[in-house]
């Protein structure tokens, strides 16, 4: 599993604020996703944690509409755009542990999740597959298959 993280880079921050509430995303520019042909951009946030007024559980639905500053199905642009300082975006662990390691890359509204990805690995059938096919099986199984966390982020949380 890879959760969906939503981070901009750490200037961006120190110029337009750190929102505090999902509604406060629509002061922002963000990097997304173009939206499905006939499917809404709907970003779904459940808070994780209880906070003073106890809504953990409550889920917030923004819809960014024509906010966005950059749509862009490549993963990597969205990427560079959030470490150049374009916007807010909402990428996957995998591609952004580094980064968040670094500090290049800052959480926002840590306290609130996006969907989890489920990530697949995909082969030929067992009886076409090389013995180095299977070895990366095993070693991916071993390292990512061994709990229901996400293991991109381990190192995030075992450092904040």
């Amino acid at each position: 599993m890879s959760r969906t993280v939503m981070c901009a880079a750490p200037d961006y921050l120190d110029r337009h604020g750190r929102p505090s509430h999902p509604r406060e995303l629509a002061d922002h520019a963000l990097l997304l996703r173009p939206a499905a042909a006939g499917s809404s951009q709907t970003l779904s946030l459940r808070r994780d944690a209880a906070d003073s007024d106890g809504s953990a559980g409550h889920v917030h639905r923004f819809d960014p509409g024509v906010r966005a500053a950059l749509s862009s199905s490549n993963t990597h642009l969205s990427y560079a755009g959030a470490l150049a300082g374009l916007g807010v975006c909402c990428l996957p662990s995998f591609v952004i542990e580094d980064a968040l390691l670094e500090s290049a890359l800052e959480r926002v509204l840590p306290q609130w999740s996006l969907p989890a990805r489920t990530v697949w690995l995909c082969m030929l059938s067992s009886k076409a597959a090389s013995s180095a096919v299977w070895l990366t099986h095993e070693y991916l199984l071993a390292m990512f298959g061994a709990s229901d966390g996400d293991p991109w982020l381990n190192s995030e949380n075992a450092n904040g």
